[in-house]
């Protein structure tokens, strides 16, 4: 489980570090303060999307998002001049449009796991069928 995230020159966050309960998280705030630019960051470091450079902040600096564990593990997605995936010790380059195998073992996120404002509940709105089948 992440214990927490750290996000550097992503879109409107130049340094911001965000600690997370077991459980159900929430991002609240007003309008355009940063909330959807988080859960980009996830899900850059999750699922290696967005491509390209777009997010990139206008401060000079390595874009960066860092994820702890509960168990010790950390995890590193950065870009500056090339994108770099970092697992503890393990160093990873040159992985395409995919996020390198081991990384997401550790993470083990579906989109389940990151919701936005504007998706409909989780299983509230689907069929007994379609719930059956999630969990089958």
């Amino acid at each position: 489980m992440i214990k927490s995230i750290r996000i550097r020159n992503f879109q409107s966050h130049k340094n911001t570090f965000l600690e997370f309960d077991k459980g159900v998280n929430v991002i609240v705030g007003p309008s355009d303060s940063g909330k959807t630019a988080i859960i980009r960051a996830l899900r850059w470091l999750v699922w290696n999307k967005p491509m390209g450079s777009a997010f990139r902040s206008n401060w000079n600096g390595t874009t960066k998002v860092i994820a702890e564990f509960e168990s010790g593990d950390k995890i590193i997605r950065e870009k500056d001049k090339s994108d770099t995936y970092y697992f503890n010790d393990l160093e990873f380059k040159a992985f395409g449009s995919s996020t390198p195998e081991d990384i997401a073992k550790a993470l083990n996120m579906s989109e389940v796991n990151l919701q936005l404002q504007l998706d409909t509940p989780f299983l509230l709105s689907d069929t007994p069928g379609q719930v059956a089948a999630y969990f089958n």
